[in-house]
């Protein structure tokens, strides 16, 4: 069975390279990386990854040091390309990159093999041993699955359509390996329900949030413990954004069952803390006391480091509360953090809560300043449009007044 898709909405979701020991690492080029390729006859893996980018941060230390990843990078040529930056913008494009970190496995001619979205270590083991079972481009894996409709086939071309933002197609196709699957083969509801998340979190056409819930429910309904607990989540992330309390509660509900149901080893990786603040707030209704579990849940120090003042930041704008200390403490966070990138995603909590608080002309300003300190990412430039746009907007509202 093939190593299934996993979309990172937490997520869900990584110049040109420099060598690492022990692990075969292309040159400072694409030619060049395609020649060593072609010499060592090795599939050539290029990693397009952004600055700001956590998991592609996570890949990069792994790559150097965790020895598992070491062992599997010995088989390919790695490129590291900097999707956002000089030529890497051109070939982030070509590739049609649109989430990061994403890898893409191409022969010594510039075929694509296979590609995928994400990264984590098991995630990445799991995707690389798949790719590199059948070295053959995908133009012939298309064409062989024409002419025979196989489940593992299907499955494969469906996680290669997501990573190429085809999600129409990867649905289509998940759908058929559902219809394949034997009575002993997982269901792949799931992951028809995660290119559903991802097509709504992107605000594309033809899916509304109560198809969402739906699929929700069927894949719920098939999904083991730890997928059935990223389901839930997810969906509590959504309908908070929805304000849709009734779906927000009973996301809450089922996360809470999910949980009670899990070994203790599964427990340990569920970010508990959040779930039972979520309870306190909306179901029981205590706003103070979520607060209190979310400060005190965290780490010793949280509010002395960026990570953890925007992190705390974050939660009180997802769940609207607390807001005039939220903005306070990312304005802390920001000022403790490295200029560039780390910089401008506080900044862009606190444009977010500002916003939220009425202050657009401070949003304005702030997103001003997230964009000097990183101008590379595209995201922040549509966030100081989006908030200039809210601000001409109130402004002619004033005046109509």
């Amino acid at each position: 069975m093939i190593a299934k898709f996993r979309l990172t909405s937490q997520a869900l979701v990584l110049v040109l390279c420099a060598c690492l020991s022990t692990v075969a690492f292309a040159a400072d080029t694409l030619d060049a990386a395609r020649a060593q390729a072609r010499k060592e006859k090795k599939p050539l893996l290029i990693d397009f990854y952004a600055e700001w980018c956590g998991p592609c941060k996570v890949f990069t230390r792994d790559s150097k040091k965790n020895a598992d990843i070491k062992q599997k990078l010995k088989s390919v040529v790695l490129l590291k390309v900097d999707a956002e930056k000089g030529n890497g913008l051109h070939l982030a494009e070509q590739y049609g990159v649109s989430g990061y970190p994403t890898f893409v496995l191409v022969n010594a001619d510039q075929e694509v093999i296979y590609r995928w979205t994400g990264y984590s270590k098991d995630h990445f083991i799991g995707q690389i041993d798949t790719a590199l079972e059948d070295p053959r481009p995908i133009s012939q894996k298309i064409a062989s699955y024409k002419k025979k409709k196989t489940l593992n086939t299907a499955a494969f071309l469906a996680n290669y359509h997501v990573s190429k933002g085809e999600y129409g197609q990867a649905i289509k196709l998940y759908e058929e390996a559902e219809s394949l699957r034997g009575a002993k083969d997982p269901s792949y509801q799931s992951d028809i329900w995660e290119v559903k998340f991802e097509m709504f979190r992107r605000e594309e056409e033809g899916i509304e949030f109560a198809d969402l819930h739906r699929s929700a429910q069927r894949a719920l309904a098939q999904a083991d413990h730890e997928t059935g607990m990223d389901i839930a989540k997810s969906m509590i992330y959504l309908s908070k954004k929805e304000k849709n309390r009734e779906q927000l509660v009973g996301y809450i509900g089922k996360a809470m069952e999910v949980a009670k149901a899990m070994s203790p080893e599964q427990a340990k990786k569920v970010p508990m803390i959040s779930l039972k603040a979520d309870h306190q707030l909306y179901i029981e209704g205590k706003p103070e006391k979520a607060l209190a579990t979310i400060k005190t849940g965290y780490d010793a120090g949280w509010d002395e480091t960026p990570d953890g003042l925007n992190r705390f930041a974050w939660w009180c704008f997802e769940n609207e509360v607390n807001l005039e200390e939220a903005s306070r403490l990312a304005a802390k966070g920001a000022a403790l953090a490295e200029p560039g990138s780390d910089r401008a995603n506080i900044l862009d909590t606190q444009a977010e809560i500002e916003n939220a608080r009425g202050n657009v002309a401070k949003a304005v300003a702030l997103m001003e300043e997230a964009v000097r300190n990183y101008p590379d990412r595209a995201f922040f430039k549509r966030q100081l449009e989006r908030f200039k746009k809210a601000l001409t907007e109130s402004e002619a509202s004033i005046k109509k007044s």
